[in-house]
């Protein structure tokens, strides 16, 4: 009866949406999104930047972050947390979840999608293309009732290789991700 309702609404307040879902990794992280700058900060000359097409949804820029950078494009911090690597229990759909340490506001939150590329970065960072969570932390669960959902580049630094090395390891083994090297 009325008891079993208002259970119901308690549990809805609290739902993220991660509980029909199992983290299969978790790691300490600082993440970055690739953004294009003002027109102050470029000038003229960087219509065509080498990550325009990773803004708009194609690949991941192929550029180096130094070559991407002072052609339109730089990373932007987004802060720092502990990223989620969450598989759904039913359909084992793969999500990207981080949220940033202490104020709890979402930073990522994308599906795996199996043909995105995860590039190893370094000793410790791996960039990615993935849905765009804007200023207000809105996901892509809001986006998906959208005609269109922005996607971006990201770049997220892990605490050292070991930590590279595992996240890699759970996109291409347990998420089937096969660009994930």
């Amino acid at each position: 009866g009325e008891e079993a309702a208002g259970a119901t609404q308690d549990s809805l307040d609290a739902n993220t949406g991660e509980e029909d879902e199992e983290v299969i990794f978790r790691g300490e992280c600082k993440l970055w999104k690739l953004v294009r700058e003002s027109e102050k900060q470029r000038g003229e000359e960087a219509a065509d930047a080498p990550g325009a097409d990773a803004a708009a949804g194609g690949s991941t820029p192929s550029a180096t972050s130094a070559s991407v950078e002072g052609k339109g494009w730089r990373w932007q911090e987004r802060g720092c947390g502990i990223v989620h690597v969450n598989r759904h229990q039913q359909t084992g759909a793969g999500r990207l979840v981080m949220r940033m340490r202490g104020v709890l506001k979402l930073l990522l939150n994308t599906p795996v999608f199996p043909t995105t590329k995860y590039e190893r970065l370094g000793q410790k960072s791996v960039r990615f293309v993935g849905v765009d969570v804007d200023d207000e932390g809105a996901a892509f669960v809001k986006a998906a009732d959208a005609k269109e959902v922005k996607m971006c580049a990201y770049r997220m630094s892990l605490q050292g290789t070991e930590k590279q090395d595992e996240f890699l390891s759970v996109l291409r083994g347990t998420l089937n991700v096969a660009s994930a090297m």
